[in-house]
């Protein structure tokens, strides 16, 4: 009788703890981020702040139940209140610190001033400004020719590298296209942002209109 002594780990159990390693050290690389949700006007505090004057407990338009107790006065007028809305009790509702529904608001101390605090009076301040002094270093290259020697019509490329100490690198491609000084079209690319610019002049239009007509006449 053989007894069969299988030691050796299957390729199925081989695969699930590498992939339980996989995970664990996925998570302790890139950990889970989980954020809590602290938009303003979502929060239960914000959405159902309650004046402590309010009387009216039942909406008559959707039926919405609203109770207001009174809990105490901070000397110098200032009532607080524990009040319960039954609009913010739903499956995706969050709970305030009082509990779900109910919400307290103590209020708080806002203080304005303008230039500097009362408690300064009197004293000394020393302004400090240190910013770099900004300067550009760059290098261009153009190449222009003239299509037409009778009628001419020029084109133009040209580009440019440049470097700033606050804006870093920057790269420009501009191009430019002119019809006997009568019209200019031009383009340019500079970091990503593109511009046209067309340029028409009447003026030089009348002026080739009255050389060909003084042409033709001399020529008569």
């Amino acid at each position: 009788m053989k007894i069969k002594n299988n030691t050796r780990p299957s390729v199925r159990k081989r695969f699930i703890a590498f992939a339980f390693i996989a995970i664990m050290l996925l998570d302790v690389i890139v950990p889970t981020i989980a954020m809590a949700i602290t938009g303003h006007d979502n929060m239960p505090e914000y959405r159902s702040f309650e004046p402590v004057t309010t009387t009216n407990m039942v909406n008559l338009f959707n039926g919405d139940f609203t109770y207001n107790i009174p809990l105490m006065e901070v000397p110098g007028g200032y009532p607080l209140n524990l009040s319960y809305h039954s609009s913010d009790v739903n499956n995706e509702a969050l709970s305030t610190w009082v509990g779900m529904g109910w919400n307290i608001n103590p209020g708080a101390i806002n203080r304005m001033k303008k230039g500097f605090p009362d408690e300064f009076n009197d004293k000394s301040v020393t302004y400090y400004n240190r910013m770099p002094k900004n300067w550009t270093v760059g290098v261009n290259a153009g190449i222009g020719t003239e299509l037409f020697t009778g009628e001419p019509v020029s084109l133009g490329l040209g580009s440019g590298i440049r470097y700033n100490n606050y804006n870093g690198l920057g790269t420009s491609i501009s191009s430019s296209f002119s019809v006997a000084g009568v019209l200019n079209l031009s383009g340019s690319m500079n970091n990503g942002v593109f511009g046209f610019d067309a340029e028409i002049r009447p003026g030089n239009i009348l002026n080739a209109v009255l050389k060909q007509i003084s042409a033709v006449k001399e020529k008569n």
